[in-house]
Parts: structure tokens; sequence; C-alpha cells
């Protein structure tokens, strides 16, 4: 592409002068002249020159000494141009005189190309190639040329300078028309002076290489094959120029084709990946040893280059199947020398595995396959091909391992064996966990272990721990852990955050596999492979990660499986590990919410204080609640939501229940029907008595009416929109919940397998007093009326029995949430442990027994009452829960015995004299010394029960047929 820039250089006139100067001297003074000038000081002249190119053309047998003239001119007019270069200020550079001398002697060798190509194509382009190597490395020492490491550089350098560039388009022209013909003798010159002038004269291999790719790319592996061929076996004649100089070697000539692919491969890589696989596919010559030869050769330039071995790595293990290998072994035990032979095989290979890098996964992986009998990936393996598979992989595992080892503390590079291993390194778990070989496990666990210490082994081991699904599966986990563990520093931890940031791109069922998998490391000890140190060390670590667990427990689209699992790494951690490390103090708040809104999710489903997730829940919040701090915290949000809206309905509330469209009514009675209105049809009747009347005349109108609390339809009934079943289950979770929370000695325990006997011994008396506040506390939050009621209502002095008409409508909205609130009494029955936290709920029993006063007042039968009664039931409870509280003593408390035998009205009688009682002896909450009694002593009190006891005996008297045998438990014992 220079050589048309080179010509518009020079001046159409000066073939014409030499055309005269020449017609005037014969053939022998040519000669003459010629060799005289050779001794001659300033040899260079114009008109020397121009009788050399004379010489040229009238005497064919000096054109060698001719030619070499001329590479003395171009190599003197170069030396000009780098002196001029070094020191502009004395070098004055190319001369007129040398300018003209050298557009002389290029357009002539320029003419005779085109006059006669065939002919001189090659002997030009012999000589331009020498002249261009040995000028290259006359001035590799001159300070202003680039060092050869840096190509481009230096052979933009060499571009810039005219005489190298006119002597450089020769050998282009030279070698284009040779290209169509004679492919051999060129490109052979090429590499002969590449060998020679090596490396100063690689900038002219690439040039030529980027210019004519394919055919020196293909001249240069066939040759250097051959070469390789007769310097290790048997000669292999490619072509007759592929002989062997004295200087060559197999190590020279290795570096000579690799120097050159190198140079091309920046621009033609694909080109020399695809010469290469041809060479493998089609071997030349010998066909019985053919091929293994070309692998010898391949893997030598290989080992050398490993730019070349990362290009072609991908190819040459697509090609490979067991057919190949078998044949590539036939045709090695035809070569084969020796063991030795073997071994030195087997040194390479391990070589290039380690040193590949694109493509390093399927190498591996092919291998793999070989070494352990994987019929499935490469089928039809000959025995003896196995074994050398097996006995070469032990080998490629420990120097990956070793190798990974020495790379540990540098930078993570992009080049090497452990790139494409480490971005597969998903593939390989998801193999060693399908596959079931043992065998193949073995290896596959020796090149994750690699990738471990390769800075992935957090990568890895997390992924292990998602996809684990079986035992078998957790125990290859903890293998390579444990082979890890000593390597990396923190690799527990590394596992844990890396583990719970790849689930959150990743489907539930992902999530689901890392909390069950967790649980089963940190819940099983002393067991395998599973040691009481990575037990500690993984909960401990679970705290890391605590708040993603309590954000899983708590999102709507969290399945039951994850929140369940979730909940039971929650409790592992809270019974491992301090509070302190947990910093319960800044989570306790959400902690505590997430678990309250899962143990209300879990009754909304259905379950029962009996299925394992409930009892999960629980024994979690029972270890929260291990202080009466902690407890306050857990008793408020568990009260508090329970008594709202949606979740009350578990327990009882009920609710207005809309009629459907379609359900009938009887047409008989007028007030079933939605539409009929008591005023309307009041107006329209007193309009038409108006009517017939005087219009002075003003018709009765209701006030109930008018005012709309009557009359608007059949009255709407309530109804809780669950089963009996169901809210008694859900009251039974509720209080079951509380009463292991309040117990002394539930912290770690099996609360399924863990009975709590009723006796005040075994409740925390401080939980029982923060139970009661917390309880009052939502009682008064769940309605203004109740809230109201409790305030105004809640003086701990009880008012006289005659005052209680005046708030009875407060009195019976607290006896109607306690009606729709079962649970409520069963903590009443609680806190009655402790009779100075009942006396804080006083307000609550007072309204109860004041609607019961009020009920059992207005009826007149004279029978009992029903035992099935709402009524009857709560007045057995209040006097259930006086006595435990201590709030009446014995023999007083013993009159809910009788209530199913007197009637209602001395049932009323009854309840009176306890009302009367608990109001003229409210409990102590002092004692001597400012010192709070623990249990009440009644008869330290002085009480005299005389009075009271007078009003039962009188009701023991009017009904002595039934009562007689019972007198004497209603008598004070001296």
């Amino acid at each position: 592409m220079h050589a048309s820039n080179t010509k518009v250089l020079i001046d159409e006139k000066a073939k014409s002068k030499q055309i005269n100067a020449t017609s005037k001297l014969g053939a022998q003074q040519m000669v003459h002249w010629f060799v005289a000038s050779s001794y001659a000081s300033s040899s260079f002249t114009e008109e020397r020159v121009k009788n050399s190119v004379a010489l040229l053309h009238r005497v064919p047998s000096a054109r060698n000494a001719v030619l070499h003239r001329f590479t003395m001119l171009y190599e003197e007019a170069i030396r000009a141009s780098l002196d001029q270069m070094e020191f502009p200020a004395t070098a004055i550079g190319l001369s007129s005189e040398m300018t003209s001398s050298l557009e002389l002697v290029t357009t002539t060798l320029f003419d005779l190309l085109n006059e006669n190509g065939e002919a001189w194509a090659s002997i030009l382009c012999s000589w331009s190639v020498e002249s261009l190597g040995q000028i290259s490395s006359c001035y590799k020492q001159r300070q202003v040329i680039p060092p050869p490491t840096n190509l481009s550089r230096l052979l933009s350098f060499w571009l810039n300078l005219v005489p190298m560039r006119m002597l450089l388009d020769v050998y282009r022209t030279s070698l284009n028309i040779l290209i169509q013909c004679n492919v051999a003798s060129c490109l052979d010159s090429l590499l002969s002076a590449s060998s020679n002038h090596s490396p100063y004269f690689d900038w002219v291999v690439a040039d030529i290489g980027n210019a004519f790719p394919n055919a020196v790319i293909e001249r240069v592996l066939n040759t250097g094959f051959s070469k390789f061929c007769k310097l290790r076996w048997t000669s292999i004649s490619i072509t007759p120029s592929s002989s062997i100089t004295m200087n060559e070697s197999e190590q020279s000539i290795l570096t000579s084709v690799i120097r050159i692919l190198e140079h091309l491969a920046t621009f033609h890589q694909t080109q020399i990946c695809e010469k290469m696989l041809e060479m493998f596919k089609t071997p030349p010559a010998d066909k019985s040893t053919g091929q293994i030869k070309i692998v010898f050769f391949l893997m030598r330039v290989f080992s050398a280059s490993i730019q070349l071995l990362h290009a072609t790595t991908n190819l040459f293990v697509n090609e490979i199947n067991a057919t190949t290998l078998n044949q590539l072994h036939k045709q090695f035990k035809r070569l084969s020398k020796g063991p030795e032979e073997m071994e030195s095989l087997c040194s390479l290979v391990v070589h290039l595995v380690c040193q590949s890098s694109t493509g390093s996964y399927s190498l591996v992986n092919l291998m793999i396959a070989a070494a352990s009998h994987d019929s499935q990936k490469i089928g039809g393996l000959e025995k003896s091909v196995k074994d050398i598979f097996s006995n070469i992989l032990p080998s490629i595992l420990k120097d990956l391992q070793h190798l990974a080892l020495s790379k540990q503390s540098e930078d993570k590079e992009t080049n090497n064996v452990f790139f494409e291993l480490s971005n597969n390194y998903p593939n390989l778990c998801k193999d060693i966990i399908t596959t079931s070989s043992d065998e193949r496990k073995k290896w596959l666990h020796s090149v994750l272990l690699s990738v471990c210490l390769n800075h992935h082994a957090s990568h890895v081991l997390s992924h292990l721990l998602i996809e684990s699904t079986t035992a078998a599966h957790l125990e290859i986990f903890l293998k390579l852990f444990n082979d890890v563990k000593p390597f990396v520093p923190e690799l527990t931890e590394k596992i844990v955050i890396r583990s719970f940031t790849a689930i959150k791109q990743m489907p539930g069922e992902k999530s689901l596999r890392l909390l069950i998998n967790l649980y089963h490391l940190t819940s099983q000890t002393g067991s395998g492979l599973v040691s009481d140190n990575f037990v500690t060390r993984m909960t401990h670590c679970l705290c890391i990660v605590l708040d993603e667990l309590v954000s899983m427990l708590g999102h709507l689209s969290s399945s039951q499986q994850i929140a369940f699992n979730a909940v039971q790494l929650l409790y592992i951690i809270l019974s491992s590990v301090s509070s302190y490390k947990i910093k319960l103090d800044m989570r306790l708040m959400p902690l505590t919410q997430t678990l309250v809104f899962y143990f209300y999710k879990l009754l909304h489903t259905g379950h029962v204080n009996n299925d394992q997730a409930m009892q999960c829940c629980q024994r979690t919040l029972v270890q929260l609640s291990q202080t009466p701090e902690l407890f306050a915290v857990v008793c408020r949000f568990v009260l508090e939501a329970s008594v709202s809206q949606e979740n009350s309905i578990l327990f009882g509330r009920r609710v207005e229940s809309n009629f459907s469209e379609n359900e009938s009514h009887s047409s008989q009675d007028l007030c079933t029907d939605h539409h009929v209105s008591l005023l309307s049809m009041h107006r329209k009747l007193s309009a038409q008595t108006i009517s017939r009347r005087c219009s002075s005349v003003a018709g009765f109108v209701p006030i109930s009416i008018e005012t709309g609390m009557v009359g608007s339809g059949p009255k709407q009934k309530k109804k809780c929109p669950i089963s009996k079943v169901a809210q008694t289950s859900n009251n039974e979770s509720l209080s079951l919940l509380l009463y292991r929370c309040c117990c002394k000695t539930t912290s770690g325990t099996d609360i399924s397998h863990f009975s709590i006997p009723d006796v005040a011994q075994a409740f925390d008396a401080e939980k029982l007093s923060v139970l009661s506040t917390s309880l009052l506390s939502a009682i008064m939050a769940s309605s203004p009326y109740l809230a109201t009621a409790i305030t105004l209502d809640g003086e701990p002095e009880w008012p006289s029995n005659q005052v209680k008409k005046f708030t009875i409508e407060r009195d019976l909205k607290v006896f109607h949430f306690m009606d729709e609130h079962p649970f409520a009494w069963q903590l009443l029955s609680l806190v009655a442990h402790n009779y100075r936290s009942l006396w804080n709920l006083s307000p609550i029993l007072r309204s109860c027994i004041s609607v019961l006063i009020f009920h059992f007042e207005a009826s007149r039968y004279n029978e009992p009452p029903s035992e099935t009664s709402l009524h009857y039931q709560v007045a057995l409870q209040v006097i259930q829960i006086a006595r435990k509280g201590q709030l009446i003593p014995p023999p007083l408390c013993f009159v809910n015995e009788l209530f199913h035998i007197v009637t209602e009205y001395e049932i009323n009688v009854l309840m009176v004299v306890v009302w009367n009682f608990i109001k003229d002896y409210p409990p102590p909450l002092e004692g001597e010394n400012n010192e709070v009694p623990v249990t009440r002593n009644f008869e330290a009190e002085g009480i005299n029960l005389q009075p009271y006891l007078a009003t039962i005996h009188t009701i023991l008297h009017a009904n002595i047929d039934k009562l007689g045998h019972m007198f004497s438990r209603f008598t004070m014992q001296s």
C-alpha cells in the first residue's frame, strides 16, 4: 500500500538519464567500474548508483553483487535518518544525492517487477526480506528505536522512515506477485529471516502477516510442525523447505512459531485457531501416528504460549470425544519410548490445564468425566484411557489447590484457570449434588476446594447451602466447609451474609431451603461433621441476619413454611446468644411486633395449640419474655392485638351479619322485611287520621319512633363469624401463651411436654403485675365506652351497692367485653395468683358483679338458674377468681357451691354479700415496715365474718331440705 506513495516521489526524468548513461559503457567496463567503486570513498554517489542499476540490467550474473550494493545503500540511508533523529543539531540527514539514488534504485526494482514479475519476484523477495532483517538487527542498539517488546511502536517507527518504507514496499510487491504461484519460497524466506534476526525482525513479520494472514499462518504452522517432527521422531517431509539448520533446536523452532503467531493473534486470532483445528482434524502424511504428533506439537506450542492456549481451549475441547481419545491412545503407544514419555505427557497436560483460562471449566469437566467413567458425558472410553485420566487428575487438582493458595494474597485475576471455574461454580455445585458416583464426587470436591481457596469460598458454600435438599447434600457442604475453614478467616460470617444476600433475587423455594438447612445445622450437635463449635459459631453469625429473618417472617408474601422456619431460627438465636450480642434493646420492638403478627396469622389460618407452628411461635415469644421488662413489651403487643377489630373476632366478638339477597323471610311477620319502617307507616296513618279530623287536632307521634331509636326495621342480630370450636381453640392458645410467659421455668424447655401447675409458686409475681396492667390497658384501648367505664369507675374502693345503679350502662359494656373475649377470664384467673395484681383489675370484677346483681335481682323465678346460661357461668367464674385472688375468705368463698340449688334472687343476695365484704375489707397493699405480704392473712386483719355468714345461713334455712348437709361448710371453725 506504500508502493504507490513511493513511486510518486520518483522523478520520471531519472529513467531517461539512466538509459543515456549506461548506453555509453560496455558490459566489461561496467563490471570494472562497479568493482573499483567498491574500494573508493563516498561509494554511494549518484553516478555510481546509476552504474549499478545499469549493471543490473546488462549483466544478470552480477545481480547478487548489485543487490548487495543496494542493501548497503538502504542501510546507509537509514543510518543517516537515524543520526538526524538522534543528533538533529549536527547530523544533516539524507542528502539530495542520497535521496535521488534511493528513488532511482526503488524505481528500477519496481520496473523489473512490472516487466518480468515471475522471474524477479523470487529474487527480490529473498533479497529484500534478508535486507530488512539485516538492517533491523544492525541498528538494534540505537536509542531512538523502540524496544522489540513494543511491537506496535516499533512497526510505526520503521514505517515512518522513508528508506525503510521503500525497501518494505519492494518486498510487499514481490510477495504479492509470488504469493499467487509460489507461496512456500516467499514465506520460507520470511521465516528464515525471522529466525536469524529475531526479535528485531518481528515487526516485518507482523506487517506481512497482517497483509497475508491465512498464507502466513498456514505456512508457519506446517513448517514448524515438520521441523518439530524431524527433530523428535522420524522425518515427515511436508515441503522441501522444511530443512533444519545447525542452530535450530526443538525449542528454537517452537519459539519462532509462537512469536509469529502471537504477533498475528492480535488481529487474526480466529484464523489461527481455525488453522490449528484443521491440522488436528486432518493430520498430514503419516496416518498411523500423524494425529498424535500434531497433538504433541500443539501442546508444546500451547505450553509456551498462554495466549494461544486461552484462544483455542474451547475449540479443542468441543472436538474431543471417546473415539478421538481412543485413537490418540493407540497412536501414542506406537510412538511411546517408555514410561518416561508417558510421565512427560502427563506433566504437560497438568501444566496446560493449570494455565488455561477460557474453556477451563469444559476442560476440567471433560477430564473428570473421563476419570470417573461417566458414560453419559463421555461413553465408550477404553479402560486404559480412563486409567490415564485417573492418574493425571490428582496431579491437576493438587496443582490447582497449590495455585489457588499461592494467589490468595493477590488481587483477583480475570485471565487464569480459576476465572471460568469460578464463573461456573453453580454448575459444579449442582453436579456434586446430583451425581451418584462417589468417585466423581471426590473429584468435584477437589475442584470446588480449589475454587473456594481462590477468593470464592463464600460464593460456593452459600450456593451449596441454598441448593441442598437432603442430609447427604449437607454433608457435602460440611466436608467442603471443614476443608476450607483453615484457610479463609471469618468463613461462617461470609457464608451467612452471602446466602441471605443471594436469596433476595431468588424464588421463595430457595429461601425455604436455606432456612431449613440453617436450622438443621444449628439444631444438631455432636453428630457426624457438625461440631459444637460450628453450631455455636453459626448461631452467633445468624445474629448478623436477624433483621432479614424478621423481615421474612413479617412479609405478607412469605409462605407458612418460610415463616415457620424463620421462627425456629429466631428461637435458636434467642435461646443461645446473649441479649447484648443480639442488641435486643434496639430490635425488641420490631421483633416482638413481627412475632405477634405471626401468632395471629396462625390463628387466622386455623392453627390450634398443638400444631408445631403454633408451639414454635409460642416457644419463641416465651423465650423473648424472660425478664419482666421484656415481658411487658410482649404482653402489651399480644393483648392490644387481641382486642383489635380484625383479631377480636377470633375469640368470639360478635359483628352484625348482613342478610343475603336470597335469604328468605317469613311473609307473615312484616317486621322481618328489611324495607318495613314503623316511622313511615306511622306518618301515613297519622296523615289519614288528620284528614278526617279537624285540622287543629294533632296526631300522637311516639318519641322513640321519631328519634329513630326504634322502628327502622328488625333488629340486626350480631354473630361471631367463626365456629365455637375455633373460638375455644383460639382462646386456649392465647391464654396458654401468656401462662407460659408468666411461668418461672419455661426458658429453654419443650413447652409441648411441660405442664404448668396452677399454684402461685409457678409464676413470676412481677410478670403477673405486668400482665394485670397490660390487660387493663388493652380493655381500655378496645373501646371508648370501656375506657370511660374504667376511668370513671376505676377507684380501688368499692362503693355502696346502690351506687351501681348509675353506672349500669358502662358495667354492661365491660360485661359484654368479657363475654366476647373469654381469654380475659382465664387471664384474670392467672393474675389471681397475686392478690395485689388482681386488685388492679378490680374494676373489671366490680362491673361484672354489678351486672350479675341487677340481673338476678330482676328475676322472680322460684327455680335454680340454668347451668348453661351466661350469667350463671359468669357468677361461678367471678367467685372462683375472687377466692383464688384472696379477695374473700373461707367460708364466704364457697357460696358458688350453692348457685345450682338456690333461686336466682337468692344468688343476687349472695352476690350482694360478696360485694359488701370486698367493699368493707379490701386487700392490704402494704404490711408492717412497708413490706408487701406475699399472701393475705385474714385472721391477722381481724375480720368479723358473722354479719356476712348470717345472710348465708338465712338462705340455708330457707332451703333446709336441699342445703341442710352444707350448713357446716359455712360455719366458722373455732
